[in-house]
């Protein structure tokens, strides 16, 4: 049985998922894969539903990321992803 590429995928790690953050500033933290021969090229992050998308900052070629967000001190929504790898191709 052989294996197919694995898809492209990013989290993040920092903050814990579900954890309480202060107001104001925050830094996000997380990791993204591209699989196979492609490389991470981009992350963006929302913290309202995906309304806006900011990019993240590539820390290093092994898919780490980081970004400042200030959340919504009425509780938005939890932090979400989208990576885009070379060759392109958005998730």
């Amino acid at each position: 049985m052989a294996l197919g590429e694995v898809a492209v995928n990013a989290d993040v790690l920092i903050p814990d998922d579900g954890a309480r953050v202060p107001a104001g500033r925050v830094e996000l933290r997380g990791h993204a894969f591209a699989g196979g021969s492609r490389h991470v090229a981009r992350v963006d992050v929302s913290i309202d539903g995906g309304q806006r998308w900011l990019e993240a900052e590539l820390l290093d070629d092994l898919g780490r990321w980081r970004d400042d967000v200030c959340p919504d001190p009425s509780g938005g929504a939890p932090a979400s992803t989208d990576l885009t790898d070379r060759p392109a191709q958005r998730r």
